[in-house]
């Protein structure tokens, strides 16, 4: 948008067929180019009048107009992989330039004649070729740079000579929330993973959280089932990179069951872990996940246990990277299991608990669920980001009929239902930023807007209902801020989460200052590692986003001492030396910031305890306070 628009009505959109279109009447009509590359941003001058614009182009680099747009010609930036594109043109001189490029952070002074290559702290992933991707100059502080990256947020406050990072996709971020049986009734546990964190756990339906991470022995979670009969077997599992982690007491203890070595086929991110309906009688669990290589093709692996997760039987399936995942409400009888895929569209049943599978539909679907009546008349749900949305089945997923009445405007995320009163069935559904909807049809279908307005939740990564949703109405869910509740349908929400954990095993935004820091197992971490370093000098700091944080690592009979820094200032000493290694210790703790972007940093001394052996340091990873 020009930012004369009132002016001049000039509007500009570029287009994946490498097409700029602009309009000079408000967008009422249009005229077109072709251009070198896919426009990704385009700019205007803050001199109007002059008819200046850039761009930055995925294929063709910067390109410069000087007529308004009607032609581009190329800038002398030796990179024709550009994602982005700020602007600060005062009118004194040449404009300044700030560009992102697939792999770096360019900077010009002499309106794109010149480029100098940013320093950022950034360490590459391997998940994608693109790493730079926003960059935003603050309009009333010049020396203020915003960078976006595919890692994380990074911000300079000296006009890009030093960079923080705070991550874009937080630990906090939930996967999955689950509320252990009884809810509402009997008890009020609930369990949650999130995108960086393993277990929290709530034994007062939210109100206070406990970290449940000891020897988890992974990065991240990706789905959480609370056993049936938990109130007699404490079980909890939780799907990981390569596995599942088993807990028989409530996340307080975990076994480790890396499916990537137990069987032929490498596993990554176990997204379904569901119970047999009989399971205290049977023990019979199903988990399934892609087989995963980066750039290469994901495959469905489903694993099954009938001994309440002890050990498993696998088998890897030619389903290209299975989204949807589902057994039958009566599987003890039937060992009907059901997979699903988007992208393409395709829905998978198997009759022999995950053995083999059939094609039994076409449609796109992320999400399965069997209905109430499944039993009796095969009713399903498919949920995809089409724009066919919300689908039901009556024949156990061989034809499906559109069942998002009401909710054609809003792209259905999450769905689950509880027993009404009289026998009725009450669906929820969370949306894509309206919020969230509800139907008592039995078809899932004539949905309205569980509330007059959307709320501080208008999306949901996860949801979860008490069992007694329809008199308490209690219902968690997770966004990037964390974690929230309702407790009168949506009227109201508390957020519940305000810590997020990093442990020692992130490779960010863990920074190795100076020094050599390595990592080695320990049990009863989070992570079962630690980052150590004995040096004198050795520094490792830690960037992050909010108003205080602990610091957590182990003490032992080698235990030194280090000096501990927040934003370059002394806030602390510390002493790890123990008479016995004592893992998972607060060795630190910071207080009373501002919600803004801070540093730590510990460094290693030259000093240690009388009767410590040596001067390491041990860290085992932080929790923040992020709000």
């Amino acid at each position: 948008v020009s930012p004369g628009f009132a002016a001049d009505s000039t509007l500009v959109a570029a287009t994946q067929d490498s097409l700029l279109y602009t309009s000079r009447d408000g967008g009422r009509s249009w005229n077109s180019i072709a251009t070198d590359g896919v426009f990704t941003a385009v700019e205007f001058s803050d001199d109007l009048l002059s008819g200046e614009m850039w761009a930055a182009s995925w294929g063709g680099g910067l390109q410069h107009s000087a007529d308004g747009g009607n032609s581009f010609e190329p800038l002398a930036l030796d990179d024709r992989w550009a994602t982005d594109i700020d602007i600060r043109d005062d009118g004194l001189g040449p404009p300044e330039i700030w560009v992102t490029t697939a792999t770096a952070l360019h900077h010009s002074v002499d309106g794109g004649l010149g480029w100098t290559p940013v320093a950022v702290p950034l360490i590459p992933t391997f998940q994608t070729e693109v790493h730079y991707r926003k960059v935003i100059s603050a309009p009333k502080d010049p020396d203020m740079i915003v960078l976006g990256t595919f890692e994380g947020l990074f911000e300079s406050t000296d006009h890009g000579t030093t960079w923080q990072q705070s991550e874009i996709t937080p630990p906090r971020y939930p996967r999955a929330v689950d509320v252990a049986p009884g809810f509402g009734t009997t008890g009020s546990q609930v369990f949650y993973i999130g995108y960086g964190m393993h277990l929290l756990h709530s034994a007062d339906a939210g109100d206070s959280w406990d970290l449940r991470f000891d020897d988890f022995g992974s990065l991240s979670g990706y789905s959480l089932s609370v056993s049936p009969s938990f109130d007699t077997d404490s079980l909890v599992f939780v799907g990981t990179q390569h596995g599942v982690r088993r807990s028989n007491q409530a996340g307080k203890n975990w076994q480790t069951i890396d499916f990537g070595t137990t069987f032929e086929a490498k596993t990554n991110h176990i997204f379904g872990i569901a119970f047999s309906d009989q399971f205290a009688a049977d023990g019979t669990i199903i988990a399934t996940g892609n087989r995963t290589e980066f750039g290469g093709e994901k495959r469905a692996g489903v694993y099954r246990s009938t001994d309440r997760g002890v050990t498993w039987q696998g088998w890897v399936h030619d389903i290209d990277n299975p989204l949807g995942f589902a057994i039958s409400p009566s599987f003890s009888s039937d060992s009907l299991v059901y997979l699903s895929t988007e992208f393409p569209g395709g829905i998978y049943e198997s009759t022999d608990a995950g053995a083999t599978f059939d094609t039994i539909s076409n449609i796109p679907a992320h999400s399965l669920l069997p209905g109430p009546d499944f039993e009796t008349t095969g009713q399903m749900f498919a949920l995809s980001s089409t724009e066919d949305g919300l689908q039901w089945s009556q024949d156990r997923g061989r034809t499906w009929s559109f069942a998002g009445a009401g909710l054609e405007d809003a792209i259905p995320q999450n769905l689950a239902y509880v027993d009404g009163p009289a026998d009725a069935t009450l669906y929820v559904a969370s949306t894509e930023g309206r919020g969230f909807f509800t139907s008592e049809d039995p078809a899932g279908a004539g949905w309205t807007p569980m509330n007059d307005e959307i709320g501080p939740v208008p999306d949901a990564s996860t949801i979860a209902l008490s069992p007694t949703f329809t008199e308490d109405g209690t219902l968690f869910a997770g966004n990037l801020e964390g974690m929230w509740r309702t407790t009168d349908r949506g009227n109201t929400w508390d957020l519940l989460s305000t810590v997020e954990v990093y442990d020692d095993a992130r490779s960010q935004p863990w920074i190795v200052a100076s020094g050599a820091w390595n990592r080695t197992p320990l049990a009863g971490t989070w992570n079962q590692t630690v980052t150590w370093a004995s040096t004198p000098g050795a520094r490792i700091e830690f960037p992050f986003h909010g108003i205080g944080l602990t610091l957590l690592g182990a003490l032992g009979p080698q235990g030194g001492q280090a000096r501990v820094w927040i934003n370059g200032r002394l806030h602390s000493e510390i002493d790890t030396y123990a008479a016995r290694v004592k893992p998972n210790r607060v060795i630190a703790r910071v207080r009373g910031l501002h919600p803004r972007f801070h540093r730590l940093a510990v460094e290693v001394l030259d000093t240690r305890h009388p009767e410590s052996t040596g001067s390491y340091i041990a860290v085992d990873g932080v929790a923040v306070d992020y709000r």
